[in-house]
């Protein structure tokens, strides 16, 4: 090694702080410091490691009450930690203002229907009838009585289990009433009601819109026309029997009069059976409409489906119209019919059949 080679080693051990003329070199000094400092470092870890050997890690359990939710618990600056959220606890339904409860209205009860009049007059102008058993029953109605003079002699010549409802408009209506009842039959008022187009219906018609001192004033009218009726059913009406206002005011005079309603339903939009059922007035609908199409074999097709109704149901409402083609065909069947089983009855006896049944029911 050359002179130079050991002056440059001899710089650098001056630099590292290597003091050859000290009693211990500052470099000594420096590598124990650091290894007692490695030693401490080092029994602090082997602690740490027995005791992690002897323990083993330690498992987190969760419990189920303590299962993270999706709610992020707030931070806010100073405050401490949020309390557990009750994921069963109710959700409190807040009270109103009391401004606001003292403002709420009174709860109004619904009125309901009126109890059924089970009694009316409509019963004074009955006849008892013999048990029937199981015989199906059919009550037909001859409508539109009173104008033709011709076809209202005829209907009151048909066997008095036929039901006879006269226009009260009609000219003599008192003396036609008192001589059908005089043969036996069941009388009604045929009350004009107001159709849909341009059909007329009759003077003093029960019209859509009414107010109820009108309608009232328009059946008083009618039903003084004569006497011994039980019931009522509407003419034509086909507009007026869809205004709940009306048909409620029509139940309420015939409720006040003791009669019964037959709704001969000229419109699939009839409210007449809801109006008497909440007003408590007995009430029957009509089946079958004989002679709507006035045709001989639509005729007789319709008297035969109304004897498959009345075999299928026990009973069937019919309604058809004084006209010399209709009662032709009528006369026919009425001689008929009994033998083939089926017992013809006036409309009182089917309301009564109802009557029963509901009040068993």
């Amino acid at each position: 090694m050359g002179r130079a080679r050991i002056a440059q080693l001899w710089g650098r051990s001056m630099a590292y702080g290597f003091d050859p003329k000290g009693s211990i070199p500052k470099a000594v000094a420096m590598v124990a410091g650091l290894l007692a400092i490695g030693l401490v470092i080092g029994l602090g870890l082997g602690r740490f490691g027995a005791a992690h050997v002897a323990t083993g890690p330690q498992p987190i359990i969760i419990q189920p009450e303590q299962a993270p939710t999706d709610r992020v618990a707030e931070t806010r600056p100073g405050a401490g930690p949020m309390p557990p959220v009750d994921q069963n606890a109710e959700i409190p339904t807040p009270e109103p203002p009391p401004q606001q409860t003292a403002a709420l209205p009174a709860a109004v009860a619904a009125p309901g229907p009126k109890p059924m009049m089970t009694d009316g007059a409509w019963r004074h102008g009955t006849r008892q009838l013999p048990e029937l058993g199981q015989t199906p029953v059919v009550a037909l109605i001859i409508d539109d009585v009173g104008p033709d003079r011709r076809g209202t002699q005829r209907a009151i010549e048909l066997p008095p289990s036929v039901t006879l409802s006269l226009l009260p408009y009609a000219t003599d209506v008192a003396k036609i009433a008192a001589r059908a009842r005089a043969a036996g039959h069941e009388i009604m008022v045929h009350m004009p009601m107001e159709p849909i187009g341009d059909s007329d219906p009759g003077p003093d018609s029960i019209d859509a819109g009414m107010t109820p001192d009108q309608v009232s004033e328009a059946l008083d009218k009618a039903l003084g026309a004569f006497e011994g009726y039980v019931g009522l059913n509407n003419h034509m009406g086909s507009k007026a029997t869809q205004d709940p206002a009306v048909m409620r005011a029509v139940m309420e005079g015939l409720r006040s009069h003791g009669l019964f309603f037959l709704d001969s339903r000229t419109t699939g939009k009839t409210v007449g059976m809801e109006a008497a059922s909440d007003a408590g007035v007995p009430a029957i609908s009509r089946d079958i409409f004989i002679d709507d199409n006035p045709s001989a074999i639509e005729i007789e097709r319709q008297l035969t489906a109304t004897e498959a109704f009345a075999r299928r149901h026990g009973a069937a409402v019919a309604i058809a119209h004084p006209r010399a083609g209709s009662l032709d065909i009528i006369e026919r069947w009425l001689a008929e019919v009994q033998q083939r089983g089926i017992y013809l009855v006036p409309i009182s006896e089917l309301v009564r059949r109802k009557l029963s049944v509901a009040q068993a029911g």
